[in-house]
């Protein structure tokens, strides 16, 4: 309730010699008294607590968000929440689709960002920004989704991670009927879609191989020509060199690795057309080699037979001094780990064994995954 004021409001237009004027009484004269002695925001507060004018501003702001989602939808827009290429989903993540909401649906990101965030965010130390932004995005996945079937990157996000860990069909059909998920076929389609051109790296790598391996041969024959004719000691020489330098940058090489996969399917009600199954697969994936041993020769070994001693395989004092300062790498690690009170000796353990392969060994190891032979190995193929 306030009081009954009344006010006098004198409007003066430039083209115009007469003034008119009139006289506000009730609502709107508290909002310009409001106006006039407290300021902007205060009359605007004011004003939107008349009911009439407040459905008409929140009518304005849900028109707002809703022009905001319609661009998003727009297939010119281009939109992360739309993206489900191999490429956009390798670099996914939630902060780049709260920066696309933030340039692109403001408004709508106020929207999800006053109905998720808690009120006492300092206090919550499970609520973190990044625990907060992801749900955020997630709500926005599952409502955008829900407007239309194409913005289903954060569905085929989940759907990937629920293919991994063994979900069944019944369990992608009840989260995708909530929007949470693709379906099963979708998915299996787009595993399908990701699977075009998985073998590239290994025909780049036999290629290369291929191509090493023939520059190899013409510098073999290449150095076999000049020990057969009268060639100088420096032609011999950096011909060598041109060979050894070749080795030690050529491709290193695969290994392809591989296990069976064998499972025993038993039925619980056994009938002539349903027995129990006795399955062996088998699973291989192509490794690249991280170490190059293209320098060693292939036609000889690396010792001469006739000139081999005990002693060169027999350990010796500088081995076992090697020996010793692994043993105490290791045991430092098993009493850090096992001995509570001397937990803090991890910290001076070194985290790797020195040896001439560090380098190699600390870079992550390329690997392609190859089909899963699903031909039973035990029964002979026609």
């Amino acid at each position: 309730m306030y009081l009954r004021i009344s006010l006098q409001v004198t409007l003066t237009y430039p083209e115009s010699d007469s003034p008119r004027t009139r006289e506000v009484t009730g609502d709107w004269a508290a909002v310009l008294e409001r106006l006039l002695y407290a300021g902007d925001d205060d009359a605007l507060k004011l004003l939107l607590t008349f009911p009439h004018v407040k459905s008409v501003a929140t009518q304005m702001v849900m028109n707002d968000v809703k022009r905001e989602c319609i661009g998003l939808c727009s297939t010119k827009a281009g939109s992360l929440f739309s993206n489900t290429s191999a490429d956009s989903l390798a670099n996914w993540s939630p902060s780049a689709q709260e920066q696309e909401l933030h340039t692109k649906a403001p408004t709508f990101l106020t929207f999800l960002e006053c109905a998720g965030t808690p009120t006492k965010v300092a206090s919550n130390t499970k609520k973190n920004p990044d625990v907060i932004r992801n749900g955020l995005m997630a709500a926005a996945g599952v409502l955008l989704k829900t407007r239309n079937k194409n913005m289903n990157s954060y569905q085929t996000m989940i759907s990937l991670a629920l293919k991994q860990g063994g979900a069944g069909e019944k369990t992608f059909r009840r989260l995708h009927s909530m929007s949470i998920c693709d379906s099963y076929q979708v998915i299996s389609s787009k595993l399908d879609e990701f699977s075009i051109g998985y073998d590239e790296p290994l025909k780049r790598w036999q290629q290369e191989m291929v191509a090493d391996a023939e520059k190899e041969r013409a510098l073999l024959d290449k150095l076999a020509n000049l020990k057969g004719e009268i060639a100088s000691h420096d032609e011999l020489v950096r011909c060598e060199r041109e060979l050894e330098v070749h080795n030690q940058c050529r491709h290193p090489g695969y290994q392809i690795v591989g296990d069976n996969v064998d499972m025993r399917i038993r039925v619980r009600h056994m009938t002539i057309g349903h027995q129990d199954q006795d399955i062996h697969h088998f699973n291989h994936l192509v490794i690249k080699n991280r170490v190059n041993a293209h320098h060693l020769p292939d036609d000889k070994p690396t010792c001469d037979p006739a000139s081999f001693q005990p002693n060169m395989i027999l350990p010796n004092a500088e081995t076992n001094a090697s020996l010793r300062s692994s043993w105490i790498v290791l045991i430092g690690r098993i009493i850090a780990k096992y001995l509570p009170e001397l937990s803090w000796f991890k910290d001076h353990i070194p985290e790797n064994i020195p040896h001439k392969h560090m380098t190699e060994a600390a870079t992550r190891s390329e690997v392609v995954s190859m089909p899963y032979i699903l031909v039973n190995h035990t029964r002979k193929v026609t």
